[in-house]
C-alpha cells in the first residue's frame, strides 16, 4: 500500500520513480560492494538493460493509459480506436524522428484551428 506522499519531485512534477531508483541504487550498491569484476560484466549490463526496460515499461503504460483518457474525452468511436495502435506504428517505422523531434515551421497557418 502507498503511502500518501509517496510521490517524488523530478523537476518540480510529482513523478513516481521508485521502480528506476530502486533498481538503479542496488546495481549501484552491488558495484560499490564487490566491484565490476566480482559482479561480471554480463551481470551488469543484464542488469542495466532491465532497468532500461522497466523504464520503458513504465513509459509505455503511462502513455497507454493516457491515451485511453484522451480519446474516451474526444468520444472517438471504437473502430477508430481499434485502427490507431496500427496506424501509429506504421507512422513510427515510417518517420521516426517526427515522434522525437517538432516537425519543421514552413509557415503555413495549422490545418484545425481550436475553434476561435
Amino acid at each position: 500500500m502507498y503511502a500518501r506522499n509517496a510521490h517524488r519531485f523530478l523537476f518540480g512534477l510529482p513523478i513516481d520513480i521508485r521502480h528506476i531508483t530502486l533498481s538503479t541504487g542496488s546495481l549501484t550498491l552491488a558495484l560499490d560492494s564487490v566491484t565490476i569484476e566480482g559482479v561480471g560484466w554480463s551481470a551488469f549490463l543484464l542488469a542495466s538493460l532491465g532497468i532500461a526496460i522497466v523504464g520503458l515499461l513504465n513509459f509505455g503504460v503511462s502513455f497507454a493509459l493516457a491515451l485511453v483518457v484522451a480519446l474516451r474525452a474526444r468520444d472517438v468511436p471504437r473502430g477508430e480506436r481499434r485502427t490507431l495502435p496500427g496506424a501509429v506504428f506504421r507512422r513510427f517505422f515510417k518517420h521516426p524522428t517526427e515522434f522525437f523531434f517538432p516537425p519543421k515551421d514552413d509557415g503555413s497557418p495549422p490545418a484545425h484551428g481550436h475553434g476561435h
